[in-house]
């Protein structure tokens, strides 16, 4: 064996050696020191120690009591509340309530209402109208004129009435339930029979 190849065999044996011995201490951590790390976190901030003031519940003071004097700092100052006075009695109520219902019945009374609607008398009985078409001092006259009326279809009756002239023999045209209608019958009857009639509230015969 030459020289250079024993120089190779020492070398590699060396280098085994070295392999042996520092294999496990590299594989356990002994050894090993980790470098120390640069800490990053500012410094802790200083509190003072001045004490903190509690706060203080104001004091309240009846306005009677400091009149003219100006209030201290967190004072309030109450203002006097009048004493409420006596309660309504129950017979003021009593007409308060009637005095309203009669100004409200006297409000629907006044307000106005349609021509087409009915109404209604103070005894409850409906309010009717009726036509007076003509006055007769002759009885013949009247009955003529009843005739024609009936023959056109029209509800007609005469009546007698006392007057300061003496009797009279009146022909009446209706009744009808409303004042529209009433003014509807008595522009026909002025067309149809050339006379003028007068629209009159219609009393039955029994309350005359």
């Amino acid at each position: 064996m030459n020289q250079a190849m024993r120089q190779r065999v020492v070398g590699s044996l060396v280098l085994g050696c070295l392999a042996i011995i520092l294999i496990p201490v590299l594989l356990d951590g002994e050894g090993v020191v980790a470098p120390p790390l640069a800490s990053s976190f500012p410094p802790a901030p200083v509190f003072g120690t001045d004490p903190v003031p509690l706060p203080s519940r104001p004091m309240v003071v009846d306005s009677a009591e400091g009149a003219g004097l100006a209030p201290a700092d967190g004072t309030i100052v109450l203002p006097v509340v009048a004493p409420l006075g006596s309660p309504v009695a129950s017979q003021e109520i009593d007409a308060l309530e009637a005095a309203v219902a009669a100004v409200m019945a006297r409000d629907e009374d006044a307000a106005p209402t349609s021509d087409n609607t009915p109404q209604r008398e103070a005894n409850g009985l409906p309010r009717s109208y009726v036509v007076r078409l003509g006055s007769f001092g002759d009885k013949a006259n009247a009955d003529a004129l009843l005739q024609k009326l009936l023959a056109a279809n029209h509800k007609a009756y005469s009546r007698q009435v006392q007057t300061a002239n003496g009797t009279l023999q009146v022909v009446y045209v209706g009744p009808v339930l409303t004042s529209g209608e009433a003014g509807s019958l008595l522009a026909t009857l002025a067309q149809d029979f050339q006379l003028q009639g007068v629209v009159e509230t219609f009393t039955p015969p029994a309350l005359q």
